[in-house]
This record gives C-alpha cells, sequence and structure tokens, in this order.
C-alpha cells in the first residue's frame, strides 16, 4: 500500500513538473522574440532545472546550452553554474539520457 502511494505521489510530481515546462516553455517562447538575452538565458536555465528534477536528461543538457551559450556570450557569471551541471550529466547515466 505504501509502495503505491509513492509511485502515485511520484507520477503526481512528474505530471506537475511538466505542466510548468510546457508553460515556461510558452514563456521562453516570448522571450526569444521580444525579451532581453539574459532573460532567455535564464528561461533555458529554469526548463533545465525542472527537466532535470522530472529526469529528463536529454532536455535538461538541451536547455542547459543553450543557457550556456548566452551566459557565455553575455559574460555572465551564471555561466560556471550551469557548465557545472552539464559536466554532473555527463557522470549521470539515466533513462532520458542521450
Amino acid at each position: 500500500m505504501a509502495l503505491r502511494f509513492h509511485h502515485e505521489q511520484a507520477a503526481s510530481g512528474q505530471r506537475e513538473a511538466l505542466a510548468i515546462s510546457r508553460e515556461a516553455g510558452d514563456a521562453l517562447a516570448l522571450t526569444r522574440h521580444s525579451g532581453p538575452r539574459h532573460e532567455l538565458a535564464r528561461a533555458h536555465h529554469g526548463l533545465a532545472n525542472t527537466y532535470h528534477a522530472a529526469g529528463d536528461l536529454r532536455q535538461a543538457r538541451h536547455h542547459w546550452r543553450h543557457a550556456l551559450t548566452i551566459y557565455t556570450r553575455m559574460g555572465m557569471p551564471d555561466a560556471e553554474d550551469v557548465r557545472a551541471k552539464l559536466l554532473t550529466l555527463t557522470q549521470t547515466p539515466g533513462p532520458h539520457a542521450e
């Protein structure tokens, strides 16, 4: 019974994370066309964190790479944080890894 409860909780959390990522994706599209570059990087960074938490390492990597490119071009210190997260992905194989 407890195992079923934990499975249902995990599934609910994953559905919620994916709904949030869809909303963030909509915000990302708006930012891409009209917002400042640092906001676009922040949107990619946030999406990557959400996908990582949901276990989708392929999507996390995709968005962290975009964030890293923008942060690096702008000379922002956030690039180091993203670079470190990407490095951990190369050390963490998973079901959604490339």
